[in-house]
Protein backbone atom coordinates (compact mmCIF):
# COMPACT_ATOMS: atom_id res chain seq x y z
CA UNK A 1 0.00 0.00 0.00
CA UNK A 2 1.48 3.36 -1.21
CA UNK A 3 1.20 6.39 1.53
CA UNK A 4 0.86 9.68 0.50
CA UNK A 5 3.19 12.29 3.19
CA UNK A 6 4.36 15.30 2.90
CA UNK A 7 7.52 15.43 1.92
CA UNK A 8 8.19 18.96 3.16
CA UNK A 9 6.56 18.04 6.83
CA UNK A 10 9.79 16.06 8.57
CA UNK A 11 8.11 14.01 11.30
CA UNK A 12 9.72 12.50 14.85
CA UNK A 13 9.04 8.73 15.75
CA UNK A 14 6.30 10.04 19.15
CA UNK A 15 4.00 11.12 16.49
CA UNK A 16 3.76 7.74 14.65
CA UNK A 17 1.11 5.38 15.20
CA UNK A 18 0.74 2.09 13.94
CA UNK A 19 -2.52 0.31 13.47
CA UNK A 20 -3.43 -2.83 13.59
CA UNK A 21 -4.90 -5.24 10.68
CA UNK A 22 -8.53 -5.38 10.30
CA UNK A 23 -7.94 -8.96 10.37
CA UNK A 24 -5.15 -11.42 11.77
CA UNK A 25 -4.19 -14.74 11.53
CA UNK A 26 -2.17 -15.06 14.70
CA UNK A 27 -3.63 -16.55 17.23
CA UNK A 28 -1.11 -15.71 20.04
CA UNK A 29 1.94 -13.41 20.34
CA UNK A 30 3.90 -16.76 21.30
CA UNK A 31 3.46 -17.51 17.06
CA UNK A 32 5.79 -13.99 16.49
CA UNK A 33 9.47 -14.28 16.79
CA UNK A 34 11.69 -11.12 18.14
CA UNK A 35 14.73 -12.27 16.83
CA UNK A 36 17.50 -11.34 13.72
CA UNK A 37 19.67 -14.80 13.71
CA UNK A 38 19.04 -15.37 17.26
CA UNK A 39 19.33 -12.07 18.78
CA UNK A 40 17.08 -9.29 19.42
CA UNK A 41 17.27 -6.72 17.01
CA UNK A 42 19.00 -4.54 19.35
CA UNK A 43 22.50 -2.73 19.49
CA UNK A 44 23.89 -1.66 22.78
CA UNK A 45 25.15 2.22 22.25
CA UNK A 46 29.40 1.96 22.52
CA UNK A 47 28.88 4.45 25.47
CA UNK A 48 31.03 4.41 29.05
CA UNK A 49 27.64 4.26 30.77
CA UNK A 50 26.17 1.84 29.17
CA UNK A 51 28.93 -1.23 28.35
CA UNK A 52 32.24 -1.96 29.27
CA UNK A 53 34.44 -5.30 28.75
CA UNK A 54 33.09 -6.37 32.33
CA UNK A 55 29.39 -5.87 31.64
CA UNK A 56 28.96 -7.07 28.06
CA UNK A 57 28.65 -10.74 29.00
CA UNK A 58 25.09 -9.79 30.69
CA UNK A 59 23.82 -8.06 27.74
CA UNK A 60 24.69 -10.84 25.73
CA UNK A 61 23.34 -13.17 27.74
CA UNK A 62 19.98 -11.46 27.22
CA UNK A 63 20.47 -11.85 23.55
CA UNK A 64 21.84 -8.12 22.79
CA UNK A 65 23.66 -7.27 20.24
CA UNK A 66 26.91 -5.89 21.89
CA UNK A 67 29.64 -2.87 21.09
CA UNK A 68 32.64 -2.55 23.18
CA UNK A 69 32.84 0.87 23.12
CA UNK A 70 35.98 3.38 22.26
CA UNK A 71 36.94 3.98 26.00
CA UNK A 72 38.21 0.50 26.52
CA UNK A 73 42.22 0.59 26.20
CA UNK A 74 42.89 -0.64 22.33
CA UNK A 75 44.70 -3.77 23.49
CA UNK A 76 41.58 -4.61 25.25
CA UNK A 77 39.40 -4.27 22.78
CA UNK A 78 41.37 -5.54 19.91
CA UNK A 79 40.78 -9.45 21.71
CA UNK A 80 36.78 -8.73 21.02
CA UNK A 81 37.71 -7.83 16.77
CA UNK A 82 36.31 -11.55 16.55
CA UNK A 83 33.36 -11.94 18.62
CA UNK A 84 31.33 -8.44 18.29
CA UNK A 85 31.53 -5.24 17.15
CA UNK A 86 34.38 -2.58 18.53
CA UNK A 87 34.43 1.15 18.34
CA UNK A 88 36.82 2.89 16.94
CA UNK A 89 37.58 6.19 15.95
CA UNK A 90 38.52 7.03 12.69
CA UNK A 91 42.14 7.71 12.63
CA UNK A 92 42.61 5.72 15.80
CA UNK A 93 41.34 2.93 13.40
CA UNK A 94 43.57 4.10 9.95
CA UNK A 95 46.29 4.00 12.59
CA UNK A 96 45.64 0.47 14.20
CA UNK A 97 45.02 -1.21 10.97
CA UNK A 98 48.18 0.29 9.66
CA UNK A 99 50.30 -1.11 12.17
CA UNK A 100 48.39 -4.91 12.87
CA UNK A 101 46.88 -5.44 9.22
CA UNK A 102 48.73 -8.51 9.58
CA UNK A 103 47.48 -9.62 12.66
CA UNK A 104 44.17 -9.00 11.94
CA UNK A 105 43.57 -10.52 9.01
CA UNK A 106 44.82 -14.03 10.61
CA UNK A 107 41.76 -13.47 12.79
CA UNK A 108 38.66 -15.67 11.08
CA UNK A 109 35.93 -12.57 11.20
CA UNK A 110 36.52 -8.64 12.18
CA UNK A 111 33.57 -6.78 13.25
CA UNK A 112 34.20 -3.14 13.53
CA UNK A 113 32.67 0.19 14.16
CA UNK A 114 33.88 3.23 12.79
CA UNK A 115 32.93 5.24 15.63
CA UNK A 116 32.21 8.87 14.58
CA UNK A 117 29.30 11.44 14.40
CA UNK A 118 29.55 13.35 11.28
CA UNK A 119 29.65 9.94 8.87
CA UNK A 120 29.25 12.77 6.07
CA UNK A 121 32.40 13.07 5.33
CA UNK A 122 34.41 11.74 2.05
CA UNK A 123 36.95 10.18 4.26
CA UNK A 124 34.82 7.97 5.85
CA UNK A 125 33.51 6.33 2.66
CA UNK A 126 37.19 6.10 1.78
CA UNK A 127 38.52 4.10 4.50
CA UNK A 128 35.33 1.54 4.49
CA UNK A 129 36.72 1.15 0.73
CA UNK A 130 40.28 0.50 1.94
CA UNK A 131 39.18 -1.86 4.72
CA UNK A 132 37.12 -3.72 2.06
CA UNK A 133 39.81 -4.25 -0.02
CA UNK A 134 42.56 -5.26 2.75
CA UNK A 135 39.79 -7.88 4.61
CA UNK A 136 37.25 -8.73 2.01
CA UNK A 137 34.24 -10.47 3.41
CA UNK A 138 36.03 -11.20 6.62
CA UNK A 139 35.67 -7.60 7.65
CA UNK A 140 31.44 -6.42 8.72
CA UNK A 141 31.61 -3.00 9.02
CA UNK A 142 29.59 -0.31 11.15
CA UNK A 143 29.44 3.32 10.58
CA UNK A 144 27.91 6.85 11.18
CA UNK A 145 25.90 8.77 12.20
CA UNK A 146 24.38 10.19 9.50
CA UNK A 147 21.25 12.39 9.23
CA UNK A 148 20.89 12.85 5.59
CA UNK A 149 19.37 9.76 3.62
CA UNK A 150 21.40 9.80 0.63
CA UNK A 151 24.32 9.74 2.67
CA UNK A 152 22.65 5.85 3.70
CA UNK A 153 23.18 5.01 -0.31
CA UNK A 154 26.60 6.51 -0.29
CA UNK A 155 28.24 4.77 2.23
CA UNK A 156 26.24 1.31 1.30
CA UNK A 157 27.71 1.68 -1.99
CA UNK A 158 31.05 2.57 -0.30
CA UNK A 159 30.79 -1.28 1.38
CA UNK A 160 29.34 -0.59 4.80
CA UNK A 161 27.35 -3.42 6.38
CA UNK A 162 25.33 -1.59 9.21
CA UNK A 163 24.61 2.42 9.14
CA UNK A 164 23.52 4.30 12.44
CA UNK A 165 21.13 7.12 11.33
CA UNK A 166 20.32 10.03 13.81
CA UNK A 167 22.22 12.88 15.16
CA UNK A 168 21.28 15.08 17.83
CA UNK A 169 18.20 13.16 19.28
CA UNK A 170 20.33 11.13 21.79
CA UNK A 171 19.52 11.63 25.56
CA UNK A 172 23.31 12.77 25.98
CA UNK A 173 23.72 15.07 23.58
CA UNK A 174 23.33 18.33 22.33
CA UNK A 175 24.89 18.57 18.83
CA UNK A 176 20.73 19.28 17.42
CA UNK A 177 19.87 21.99 19.37
CA UNK A 178 23.56 24.26 19.36
CA UNK A 179 24.54 23.44 15.77
CA UNK A 180 20.76 23.34 14.11
CA UNK A 181 22.16 19.50 12.73
CA UNK A 182 19.17 17.37 12.43
CA UNK A 183 16.84 15.35 10.72
CA UNK A 184 13.78 14.15 12.95
CA UNK A 185 14.00 10.07 13.51
CA UNK A 186 10.78 8.96 12.03
CA UNK A 187 11.31 10.80 8.59
CA UNK A 188 15.02 9.31 8.60
CA UNK A 189 14.30 5.83 9.33
CA UNK A 190 11.51 5.95 6.51
CA UNK A 191 13.35 7.88 3.53
CA UNK A 192 16.34 5.35 4.56
CA UNK A 193 14.12 2.44 4.20
CA UNK A 194 12.91 3.57 0.78
CA UNK A 195 16.35 3.96 -0.84
CA UNK A 196 17.44 0.69 0.75
CA UNK A 197 14.42 -0.96 -0.80
CA UNK A 198 15.29 0.14 -4.20
CA UNK A 199 18.74 -0.84 -3.50
CA UNK A 200 17.88 -4.54 -2.48
CA UNK A 201 15.74 -4.09 -5.73
CA UNK A 202 18.88 -3.07 -7.94
CA UNK A 203 21.00 -5.70 -5.98
CA UNK A 204 18.52 -8.56 -6.79
CA UNK A 205 18.25 -8.15 -10.28
CA UNK A 206 21.20 -6.51 -11.62
CA UNK A 207 24.02 -7.41 -8.68
CA UNK A 208 25.09 -3.78 -7.60
CA UNK A 209 26.02 -2.66 -4.26
CA UNK A 210 24.00 -4.68 -1.06
CA UNK A 211 22.48 -1.72 1.02
CA UNK A 212 23.50 -1.69 4.43
CA UNK A 213 21.29 -2.83 7.60
CA UNK A 214 19.73 0.95 8.87
CA UNK A 215 20.82 1.01 12.52
CA UNK A 216 18.33 3.88 14.52
CA UNK A 217 20.17 5.63 16.86
CA UNK A 218 19.08 8.48 19.60
CA UNK A 219 16.25 9.08 21.45
CA UNK A 220 14.63 6.25 21.95
CA UNK A 221 12.32 7.32 25.06
CA UNK A 222 10.51 4.13 25.84
CA UNK A 223 9.59 0.57 24.55
CA UNK A 224 7.58 1.96 21.98
CA UNK A 225 9.87 4.18 20.03
CA UNK A 226 11.63 1.24 19.39
CA UNK A 227 9.02 -0.78 18.02
CA UNK A 228 7.65 1.94 15.93
CA UNK A 229 11.24 2.61 14.61
CA UNK A 230 11.15 -1.17 13.50
CA UNK A 231 8.09 -0.82 12.09
CA UNK A 232 9.52 2.30 10.16
CA UNK A 233 12.26 0.13 8.33
CA UNK A 234 14.99 -0.39 10.57
CA UNK A 235 16.59 -3.36 11.21
CA UNK A 236 17.97 -2.32 14.34
CA UNK A 237 17.62 0.03 17.10
CA UNK A 238 20.78 1.45 19.12
CA UNK A 239 19.82 2.30 23.32
CA UNK A 240 21.72 4.28 25.26
CA UNK A 241 19.96 5.93 28.19
CA UNK A 242 17.59 2.74 28.25
CA UNK A 243 19.88 0.53 28.91
CA UNK A 244 22.58 3.43 31.64
CA UNK A 245 19.17 2.88 33.65
CA UNK A 246 19.76 -0.86 34.18
CA UNK A 247 21.42 -1.84 37.36
CA UNK A 248 23.96 -4.13 35.42
CA UNK A 249 24.99 -1.32 33.62
CA UNK A 250 28.68 0.21 34.25
CA UNK A 251 29.26 3.35 36.19
CA UNK A 252 29.10 4.71 40.19
CA UNK A 253 26.00 3.28 41.61
CA UNK A 254 24.51 6.27 44.40
CA UNK A 255 21.82 4.95 46.94
CA UNK A 256 19.39 6.50 49.66
CA UNK A 257 16.75 5.00 51.90
CA UNK A 258 13.18 5.22 50.10
CA UNK A 259 11.76 5.70 53.65
CA UNK A 260 13.53 8.47 54.63
CA UNK A 261 11.36 11.59 54.99
CA UNK A 262 14.34 13.95 55.00
CA UNK A 263 15.01 15.32 51.83
CA UNK A 264 18.44 17.06 52.43
CA UNK A 265 19.68 12.83 52.47
CA UNK A 266 23.16 12.79 51.40
CA UNK A 267 23.65 10.07 48.55
CA UNK A 268 25.79 7.11 49.36
CA UNK A 269 27.98 5.75 47.26
CA UNK A 270 27.28 1.90 46.71
CA UNK A 271 29.91 0.33 44.28
CA UNK A 272 30.73 0.04 40.44
CA UNK A 273 30.00 -3.26 38.63
CA UNK A 274 32.91 -2.91 36.29
CA UNK A 275 34.84 -1.98 39.52
CA UNK A 276 33.97 -3.80 42.70
CA UNK A 277 34.92 -7.02 43.92
CA UNK A 278 31.84 -7.53 45.97
CA UNK A 279 28.98 -8.98 44.71
CA UNK A 280 26.46 -5.48 44.61
CA UNK A 281 22.69 -6.69 45.62
CA UNK A 282 19.87 -4.65 44.36
CA UNK A 283 16.98 -3.91 46.59
CA UNK A 284 14.46 -1.44 45.12
CA UNK A 285 11.90 -1.79 47.85
CA UNK A 286 14.01 -0.56 50.32
CA UNK A 287 16.40 1.97 48.37
CA UNK A 288 16.54 4.37 45.27
CA UNK A 289 19.54 4.08 43.35
CA UNK A 290 21.17 6.62 40.45
CA UNK A 291 24.58 6.78 38.61
CA UNK A 292 25.93 9.28 36.19
CA UNK A 293 25.17 8.97 32.39
CA UNK A 294 26.80 10.85 29.92
CA UNK A 295 27.09 11.71 26.10
CA UNK A 296 30.86 10.74 24.15
CA UNK A 297 31.02 13.69 23.18
CA UNK A 298 31.85 15.47 26.28
CA UNK A 299 34.86 16.34 27.35
CA UNK A 300 34.97 13.85 29.87
CA UNK A 301 34.42 11.05 27.39
CA UNK A 302 36.69 12.57 25.11
CA UNK A 303 39.37 12.77 28.01
CA UNK A 304 39.17 8.80 28.45
CA UNK A 305 38.72 8.10 24.51
CA UNK A 306 41.94 9.67 24.15
CA UNK A 307 43.79 7.52 26.56
CA UNK A 308 42.10 4.13 25.74
CA UNK A 309 43.22 5.05 21.84
CA UNK A 310 46.93 5.34 22.76
CA UNK A 311 47.55 7.00 19.71
CA UNK A 312 51.20 8.42 18.94
CA UNK A 313 49.46 12.04 18.19
CA UNK A 314 47.23 13.70 21.11
CA UNK A 315 44.80 15.96 19.48
CA UNK A 316 43.32 19.12 21.88
CA UNK A 317 39.68 18.27 23.07
CA UNK A 318 36.62 19.53 20.83
CA UNK A 319 33.79 21.97 22.28
CA UNK A 320 31.81 19.53 24.01
CA UNK A 321 28.58 18.54 22.33
CA UNK A 322 27.23 16.17 24.95
CA UNK A 323 25.92 16.85 28.60
CA UNK A 324 26.40 14.42 31.81
CA UNK A 325 23.04 13.94 33.49
CA UNK A 326 21.84 11.97 36.90
CA UNK A 327 19.49 8.95 36.21
CA UNK A 328 17.78 6.96 38.17
CA UNK A 329 17.98 3.03 37.79
CA UNK A 330 14.72 1.68 37.20
CA UNK A 331 15.17 -2.43 36.34
CA UNK A 332 17.53 -5.12 35.82
CA UNK A 333 18.48 -6.35 32.03
CA UNK A 334 16.55 -9.48 32.28
CA UNK A 335 13.25 -7.22 32.94
CA UNK A 336 13.84 -5.01 30.81
CA UNK A 337 14.34 -7.42 27.96
CA UNK A 338 11.33 -9.42 29.01
CA UNK A 339 8.21 -6.66 28.70
CA UNK A 340 10.24 -5.71 25.21
CA UNK A 341 10.01 -9.28 23.88
CA UNK A 342 6.12 -9.09 25.28
CA UNK A 343 5.64 -5.65 23.69
CA UNK A 344 7.08 -6.25 20.47
CA UNK A 345 5.73 -9.52 19.69
CA UNK A 346 2.37 -7.87 21.10
CA UNK A 347 2.45 -5.30 18.38
CA UNK A 348 3.52 -8.43 16.00
CA UNK A 349 0.22 -9.87 16.64
CA UNK A 350 -1.81 -6.41 16.37
CA UNK A 351 -0.21 -6.45 13.02
CA UNK A 352 -0.25 -9.85 11.64
CA UNK A 353 3.73 -10.28 11.54
CA UNK A 354 5.00 -13.53 12.65
CA UNK A 355 8.44 -12.31 11.77
CA UNK A 356 11.04 -9.29 11.93
CA UNK A 357 11.04 -9.46 8.43
CA UNK A 358 7.08 -9.25 8.47
CA UNK A 359 7.31 -5.96 10.61
CA UNK A 360 9.91 -4.22 8.30
CA UNK A 361 7.84 -4.63 5.20
CA UNK A 362 4.47 -3.31 7.31
CA UNK A 363 3.35 -0.21 6.13
CA UNK A 364 0.24 0.44 7.84
CA UNK A 365 1.42 3.67 9.69
CA UNK A 366 -0.29 7.33 10.27
CA UNK A 367 0.95 10.83 11.86
CA UNK A 368 -0.96 12.12 15.09
CA UNK A 369 -1.88 15.57 15.72
CA UNK A 370 -0.77 16.84 18.90
CA UNK A 371 -4.32 16.50 20.69
CA UNK A 372 -3.67 12.78 19.77
CA UNK A 373 -0.63 12.72 21.03
CA UNK A 374 -1.70 13.73 24.43
CA UNK A 375 -4.20 11.02 24.19
CA UNK A 376 -1.63 8.23 23.55
CA UNK A 377 0.90 9.58 26.37
CA UNK A 378 0.07 8.12 29.69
Amino acid sequence: MKMSINRDLLFGIQEVCIYPKAITNIRSRSQCSPLINGKLPLFTAPMTSVIDNKTYKIYEENNINVIIPRTVPIHERARFFDKCFVAMGLDEMEEYVKLNYKEMAKLESINILIDISNGHMRRLANSIRDLKRIFRNKISIMCGNIANPLTFQYLSEAGADYIRVGIGAGCGCITASNTGIFYPMGSLIYECRKIQEKMEESYRLNGTSKPAKIVADGGMKNYDYIIKSLYLGADYVMCGRLFSQCWESPGEIWYKEKSSQNIHENWKLLGNHSTSEEHLEYQPDIYDYKKIFYGMATKKAQTEMEAAADQKEKKPLKTSEGIIKELPILHRIEGWVENFRSYLTSAMSYTDCLTLKDVKNFKEFRLMTYAAQESYNK
